[in-house]
């Protein structure tokens, strides 16, 4: 279902099936793997705290690594970026791939059970029901802030405008997802409510 909206935003410009199919692999395979190598990198050399790496660390290394496939595809494939709309369909493709990798390793870590935490059917159905049926936007609507910044670049005149708009979008990203994963955190996870009325359902 949400391949279908992002191929519905597309409609009246499609995009080439190789590049969208592209951006679902990059997703789920390449920007999943480094996002993984570098946490793991930072919980190695800096042991930051659950709390840091999941408010900061995470969506650091998780919209950079989603995020350079629409950069790459602005320095060799700009004729197939043209705007604003292209950077959000190409954003959400990849961040689609990677909700859909991570939802699975999750599930998995949730079924098996860790940390203390008993395993169990109950538990993965548990989450699949808070992130992909609750939340399953979230990934693309991070990553949209820098499809938006790229697409913006794209038809930007003035220099500073065709840097700092891809920076901007980037720094959007990060802090869109630090907020709902800090939400999370607030209250026994209660502020994830009102993150969800702020973020997700807009």
């Amino acid at each position: 279902p949400l391949i279908g909206c992002y191929l519905w935003l597309d409609r009246y410009e499609p995009e080439p099936r190789s590049l969208l199919l592209l951006g679902l692999g990059w997703g789920a395979f390449i920007a999943t793997s480094a996002a993984i190598f570098l946490q793991a990198f930072d919980a190695f050399a800096f042991g930051s705290s659950d709390a840091t790496e999941s408010v900061l660390v995470a969506p650091l290394t998780e919209e950079a690594a989603k995020g350079l496939f629409i950069l790459l595809l602005l320095v060799y494939r700009r004729a197939e970026l043209d705007g604003i709309l292209d950077g959000i369909v190409y954003a959400g493709m990849v961040g689609v791939g990677f909700a859909f990798m991570e939802n699975i390793l999750y599930l998995s870590s949730a079924y098996v059970g860790k940390d203390g935490q008993v395993g169990g059917i109950e538990g993965a159905v548990t989450l699949f029901v808070i992130r992909g049926i609750g939340s399953p936007f979230a990934h693309p609507f991070f990553t949209a802030f820098t499809g938006i910044g790229i697409g913006i670049a794209v038809n930007a005149r003035s220099r500073a405008l065709r840097v700092g708009a891809p920076i901007g979008g980037f720094v959007l990203a990060v802090c869109a997802h630090a907020a709902w994963n800090g939400s999370l955190l607030i209250d026994g996870g209660n502020g994830a409510v009102l993150a969800y009325l702020c973020l997700m359902l807009p």
